[in-house]
């Protein structure tokens, strides 16, 4: 549950009572623990764990932070948002990169934490925080996360853990490293002189020094149980038979005592005492509605002056919740006497919730209700904010929740569910299922425009962001079938979709260019994607926007950056491929988005393209930054990709064990992808590709070759743009199989598909290629032709590993190329690359070495005519800080230092008129 509107009383400290029992020596004990990393106060109900920590609390000097958990907090994703939350109450800023990779619907709570703890790493202030009631916590993934946090925490940090029984922690290693403070009930349990001090001084009885020690030895100590004698003895006409009479266990006392208080009480009282017990926790105007009557709030202080079990949550005593254990005594009391009215209670309680904006307790009351229309209600209310904040975990929770026939009989819920099973599992069936039922629903009940706008648009209309959302989400599934189908549905829904819904407009248009981008169509998908990441700069500028709206566009721009970025590397503009991807590197960092799927994508690409220039050190920095903390999403195709491209640069590094590694934990991703639509990107080298590769690289020919076999390709099929790098794959395999003539054969034909479609670098790799195998036919002029052309395409566009990577044989050709003056400069910087010698032939190139990109020639064009880098960026629809970006390199390869400089070496190498 990523959300804003967390519950604020889960991080109020109840109020230490003036009138209370002071526990110096459990609060000096306390303080001494704050040097370890974790205390653990371990009792039963009723032994004072939560008023000694507000005790403590009140006296410390450290910065401290509180959070009260319950059973709803067992979903990870609100756990750890509300305990964000909690730190945010010490520094509000904190956690912001952290909370960003909860949005992912496969959130790694590791990757999680361990941006969480870089941030508080980060503080300079001692910190306590303190957990509540963590008992009500039995999410396995929990546990295991405190553990790692535990385990990870800064010297400075203290976490504290007030519980009814052992959380299942490594308290044993804790307590062996000395890293551990514990508390339990044979240290909370009063002593006879604080029992003493309880009964006269707190509860006002007249009892001898006798009748306190025998009472305090019946409740062994027990703050609760004392506490129940002591109101019990107040109406009690003989008090040393009362005492004596009582006996036997802490259970038996328990309900013993708490009877005789429940039954004691005024009907009134007892009526509601019973009726709010469903409430978590209580103020006057939801104990109104409950009980339909208006004097709550007198009675909420009135409990709270007789110390009738309730705690103030906050220190306006506005907020009150019941001592946990007589809290479930009253509800099991109630489901007793009223067991036909609970749900009405909760019903009431729920409505309540939802006049004031609290759709998770309202929800929550909903569902004990079993009121499944106001739950439909709430859901409806909440989806279209959940569904554009990103966080799917809760709004899919929500839907599972309800039966599948309120659903399906609701036209926007079945929307909202078929989106969110399309982004969070990529489950085709269930969300045609889904988008069916909406249809249906849609004919049967004529659909309403009371449904929230999604844009805060005056012109927004319902039934036409509906049919519009069909359209759009219809479009995305077709791809698994046809995508040419895809393409067909994106335009029809680009037809429907408001101008005014600038999400689902960038949704369906970057859709549409990657259909195109697929199809191999680039000179169309490359302005449709170019107008997915303007929709982001229309929309910062548009006042009627929902804010929400803003970031989520920024997901579409990013995409289609990204495959802008990779269409460009195909055509040979390896620097501008980069610039668009240093973009969209930009835009993730400011949303915090560099752990989410647009992060991830952004990262492998970027990693990919410095590769490819053999800037190996930087391209690792991308693609192992959250390594050894895993991959946030372990199901997406781009966590593979970096560890891809990642074994690649390992083994150009020469370290070929730590390139198994990488394919390894690519391989260990890879298993974990989801079962739903999984497509690939024909740009990229797939995990079975980058294995043969290394096979290869390392002579193991028979496992290459069974990957051929197991393919079964033949160097007479049909080639196309999907599979074309398969093909190059194979086309390796026949060279070290020694298969010359069928090996030449198969890359003439890729080389007249790659030439066609103007895709340079895999033109490059191919001449490369061919290079190799007329040098093993001893055909050397023939040989040099093909390494020379692969030279002229690649010398201006800094291509390295395309040599680099065919190994020795390639370095000879260079040699000999380098010999007969082809192209020395470049040659020596390759051969510098790899750690080789030199050819001593070099001379200084009077031209450039790095051409100006196609958009550096554009900012310098624009340099020319005097606009400033604010000016140029709002013309060409790009930030300022890319603007910069492209400046300084164009500084770089003209080798000057400002504007004026820059203008002037220009126009003397007759780049500008």
């Amino acid at each position: 549950m990523v959300t804003n509107e967390l519950l604020e009383t889960k991080f109020f400290i109840p109020s230490s009572k003036s009138n209370l029992v002071k526990r110096d020596r459990l609060v000096k004990y306390l303080d001494g623990g704050t040097k370890k990393k974790l205390t653990l106060i371990s009792a039963p109900a009723g032994f004072g764990k939560t008023t000694l920590l507000a005790e403590w609390l009140e006296r410390t000097e450290l910065s401290h932070t509180w959070l009260s958990l319950d059973q709803r907090d067992n979903d990870p994703i609100g756990f750890w948002t509300y305990f964000v939350g909690a730190l945010r109450k010490i520094q509000p800023q904190l956690g912001e990169a952290a909370t960003a990779i909860l949005r992912s619907p496969e959130t790694d709570f590791e990757f999680f934490l361990t941006s969480l703890l870089n941030e508080i790493s980060t503080l300079e202030t001692r910190i306590l925080l303190v957990l509540d009631d963590y008992h009500a916590i039995a999410a396995k993934q929990i546990h295991q996360a405190i553990a790692f946090l535990l385990n990870h925490l800064p010297p400075f940090v203290h976490l504290v853990i007030a519980s009814r029984s052992d959380p299942p922690l490594p308290l044993a290693r804790l307590r062996a490293r000395g890293d551990l403070s514990e508390l339990r009930a044979s240290e909370l349990r009063f002593t006879a002189g604080e029992a003493e001090l309880f009964a006269r001084e707190v509860m006002k009885l007249n009892l001898s020094e006798e009748q306190v020690e025998s009472l305090q030895t019946k409740v062994e100590g027990w703050i609760a149980g004392l506490q129940m004698a002591s109101l019990s003895l107040k109406q009690c006409s003989n008090t040393s038979t009362w005492i004596d009479s009582l006996q036997g266990n802490q259970r038996y006392i328990w309900d013993y005592l708490t009877e005789e208080v429940l039954e004691r009480q005024p009907d009134c009282l007892k009526s509601f005492l019973l009726k709010t017990s469903i409430l978590d926790r209580l103020c006057g105007s939801l104990c109104d509605a409950v009980l339909q009557q208006e004097n709550s709030t007198e009675t909420l202080n009135y409990l709270d002056r007789i110390n009738l079990f309730v705690i103030s949550l906050d220190d306006k005593r506005y907020w009150y919740r019941y001592h946990h254990l007589f809290g479930e005594l009253l509800r099991c009391y109630l489901q007793k006497q009223e067991s036909d009215r609970v749900s009405q209670y909760h019903r009431r309680a729920a409505r309540w919730y939802e006049q004031h904006q609290l759709i998770d307790e309202a929800f929550k009351h909903a569902l004990a209700a079993k009121d499944w229309e106001l739950a439909a209600d709430l859901v409806e209310k909440e989806a279209c904010k959940l569904l554009i904040d990103a966080d799917l975990a809760t709004l899919l929770t929500r839907l599972e929740a309800i039966p599948h026939e309120i659903i399906c009989l609701r036209p926007w819920l079945c929307v909202y569910y078929a989106w969110t099973l399309w982004f969070t599992a990529g489950d085709i069936a269930g969300a045609r299922q889904y988008l069916q039922d909406a249809e249906n629903a849609a004919k049967a009940k004529a659909i309403s425009n009371s449904q929230p706008s999604w844009t805060n648009h005056p012109l927004a209309n319902e039934i036409d962001e509906f049919w519009a959302n069909i359209a759009a989400l219809r479009s995305y599934l077709s791809h698994e079938q046809n995508t040419s189908e895809a393409i067909r549905l994106a335009e029809d829904a680009l037809k429907i979709v408001p101008q005014h819904n600038y999400w689902l407009r960038s949704l369906v248009i970057m859709n549409l260019g990657f259909s195109y981008y697929l199809l191999d169509e680039w000179e169309r998908s490359e302005p449709i994607l170019a107008e997915a990441k303007k929709i982001s700069f229309r929309c910062d500028r548009v006042d009627k926007v929902n804010p929400a709206f803003i970031g989520r566009v920024a997901e579409s721009a990013i995409n289609s950056l990204c495959l802008q970025a990779e269409i460009k590397e195909l055509r040979g503009e390896l620097g501008e491929a980069i610039s668009l991807a240093s973009e969209a590197l930009e835009l993730a960092t400011q949303r915090h988005w560099l752990e989410t799927a647009p992060g991830l994508f952004t990262q492998a690409i970027l990693g990919k393209l410095l590769w490819q220039q053999n800037r190996l050190e930087e391209a690792t920095k991308y693609l192992t930054q959250s390594r050894d903390r895993s991959s946030p999403l372990k199901k997406s195709l781009f966590s593979t990709i970096r560890y891809i491209y990642l074994a690649l640069i390992r083994q150009a590094q020469g370290n070929t064990s730590a390139a198994w590694e990488a394919i390894v934990i690519a391989e260990e991703t890879e298993r974990a992808r989801n079962k739903g639509f999984n497509f690939e990107l024909p740009s990229f080298l797939s995990l079975d590709l980058a294995k043969v590769r290394l096979w290869l690289a390392r002579g193991d020919i028979d496992l290459a070759e069974v990957w051929a076999q197991s393919q079964q390709l033949n160097i007479e099929d049909e080639l196309s743009y999907k599979y074309e790098l398969h093909y190059l794959t194979f086309a390796r395999i026949l060279i070290a199989q020694k298969s010359w003539k069928s090996a030449m054969f198969l890359l003439g034909r890729l080389q007249q598909i790659t030439e066609s479609k103007k895709r340079i670098s895999r033109v490059i790799e191919i001449l490369i290629l061919q290079s190799l195998i007329y040098r093993a036919e001893n055909k050397l002029e023939a040989s040099l032709q093909c390494i020379e052309r692969a030279l002229f395409l690649a010398r201006s566009r800094g291509y390295f590993r395309l040599f680099l990577d065919e190994g020795e044989p390639t370095i000879e050709l260079l040699r000999q190329a380098a010999s007969r003056k082809i192209h020395p400069k470049y040659i020596n910087n390759l051969l510098e690359a790899c750690g080789k010698t030199p050819t001593s032939e070099s001379s200084r190139i009077e031209v450039l070495i790095e051409p100006l990109s196609d958009r550096e020639l554009e900012i310098l064009q624009n340099i020319a005519t005097g606009l400033t880098n604010q000016d140029i960026a709002d013309r060409l629809f790009i930030s300022l800080a890319t603007v910069k970006w492209h400046t300084s390199n164009i500084y770089s390869k003209l080798e000057v230092r400002n504007r004026n400089q820059a203008v002037v070496r220009a126009r003397e190498l007759k780049i500008l008129a």
